[in-house]
């Protein structure tokens, strides 16, 4: 059998997901499933380095910046994009976006700030019921892998999953402190009247929120270690590492812990008018943006490198200008 080391993948998948990361995200929206999403990141450029991220300061502010840009999905235009390194190692961004259906909206900065990602918010409008929904990055469930657990017999898998799990036990002290620092929450303005929440707590009759830190990771982790047939496929297919880079998965079992496995949190209103008159507030964001941002968003949009083929001869890398 092959030696497995499912714990210590895990406890470096949650790093991945959250480590040194502050993200608020706004969503404003109409019934239509229009609106604007304002995003404020913090992540501690320093510590990331020194995790193995890249490099620190404001050249990593301005990566995640980038990325950010170059992972979005479903925006109509941006209104703005900022970033700043402070003296502690911290760069902040802030960006407004808009976007015409929020289903197919997804943010990536990419693993320059974790993986983090913003987005995956489903909106669904059936007559006089208007559901609002936290969804999974990449636009679902969990992927599921054919059990492989034939190739252990029955003592072997049990002995290999209290392996796992003790390992994992044992790994928590050096994990925790990691990612207990992580802050994720997600606020929900909408052109209705709120009539329930499930995960969310909610502010007033247009708004609620959901949020999270470290210690949700921790309990997500907890929850799939228990899982019999997560820990089957993982310790019986022969890659283990398939299973663990599912972020999905984890995503998941964070959201379903935010309702005691209810399902996913979410938030039914009655719809009311729009919040916003959206193409005139997406030309009006367009007319707005500043020459700093238009060079960012012009250097995001150029591939990071070109290849060029001299007649007859090997292709020749060449570096593209660098705006200054």
């Amino acid at each position: 059998m092959k030696r497995h080391f499912f714990p210590l993948a895990v406890a470096s998948l949650a790093a991945t997901f959250t480590s040194c990361l502050t993200q608020d995200q706004t969503f404003i929206l109409n019934p239509d499933g229009s609106g604007k999403l304002e995003l404020a990141m913090s992540v501690d450029t320093s510590m990331m380095g020194a995790l193995g991220g890249g490099d620190s300061g404001q050249n990593m502010g301005k990566e995640v910046a980038l990325q950010l840009l170059r992972g979005t999905q479903g925006v109509d235009t941006w209104q703005d994009l900022t970033f700043a390194t402070g003296a502690d190692g911290k760069s902040e961004i802030k960006g407004s976006a808009y976007f015409k259906d929020v289903n197919k909206l997804l943010m990536n900065a990419g693993e320059q700030a974790g993986g983090a990602s913003a987005g995956a918010l489903t909106s669904k409008l059936d007559g006089a019921t208007w559901t609002v929904a936290m969804g999974v990055s990449d636009g679902g469930a969990a992927s599921e892998t054919a059990s492989s657990a034939s190739k252990l017999n029955e003592d072997q898998l049990k002995s290999a999953m209290q392996q796992a799990q003790a390992q994992w036990e044992a790994s928590k002290s050096l994990v925790a402190p990691m990612i207990e620092g992580a802050k994720i929450s997600t606020t929900v303005k909408a052109g209705g009247t709120i009539t329930s929440a499930t995960g969310f707590t909610k502010s007033d009759d247009q708004t609620a929120t959901l949020s999270f830190g470290g210690a949700k990771v921790i309990g997500a982790i907890d929850t799939l270690m228990s899982d019999p047939k997560i820990m089957a496929d993982a310790l019986a297919s022969g890659d283990t590492m398939g299973v663990l880079r599912d972020q999905k998965r984890l995503q998941r079992a964070i959201m379903e812990s935010m309702t005691e496995g209810k399902g996913l949190p979410e938030v039914q209103l009655t719809p009311g008018k729009p919040v916003m008159d959206y193409p005139a507030e997406v030309a009006k964001a367009a007319a707005s943006q500043t020459e700093s941002f238009k060079s960012l968003l012009a250097e995001a949009q150029k591939p990071k490198d070109a290849v060029v083929r001299p007649p007859g001869g090997a292709p020749k890398k060449i570096n593209p200008p660098t705006t200054k």
